[in-house]
């Protein structure tokens, strides 16, 4: 990135990046933080946010808020926020409170509703396998008020309907 001397050269390096690649290097070789960390800042001397994006995921999934903030700050005027493998890790942990937390922060930032149903299609899934059938209906409820039902998952819509009757 630092050899890069034009925008075409800016998105040929974002295209290489490895996205989800990433995480498992990062995960089993925490040692290459600083140096991704270290890249991510070479790209955003260059408006390019997306390796910081990879470290707000890994910092929120790693529970290191501190960090997860920081890199945050870097996103909040991108328009293409990248969160899937938060949702994948809640999902596969059942941890309803890492989407509750990803919910409030997108939120807050004014991410766009297709987003939102996303992460609140996630949430109610979550709290169905957790038997919180109540809390479910609830967050139903709310994220209609804030998002259409075609925002939502078809399939958690089933499973909400199931579990109601």
């Amino acid at each position: 990135i630092k050899n890069a001397e034009t925008p075409q050269h800016y998105e040929k390096l974002l295209e290489e990046f490895p996205r989800g690649g990433i995480f498992p290097i990062l995960y089993n070789h925490p040692e290459y933080l600083p140096k991704v960390e270290e890249i991510a800042a070479e790209y955003r001397e260059r408006g390019l946010v997306e390796p910081s994006n990879i470290l707000w995921i890994y910092y929120t999934i790693s529970g290191n808020e501190e960090k997860a903030n920081e890199y945050w700050n870097y996103l909040k005027p991108s328009e293409r926020l990248m969160f899937r493998p938060i949702l994948t890790r809640a999902l596969t942990e059942h941890n309803d409170q890492l989407i509750v937390n990803l919910l409030k922060r997108c939120q807050d930032a004014g991410v766009a509703t297709p987003a939102l149903g996303l992460i609140y299609s996630t949430l109610m899934d979550i709290l169905l396998m957790q038997g919180k059938e109540n809390e479910c209906e609830k967050v139903l409820e709310d994220s209609l008020k804030i998002c259409s039902i075609e925002n939502l998952q078809h399939k958690v819509l089933l499973k909400i309907k199931k579990h109601l009757n």
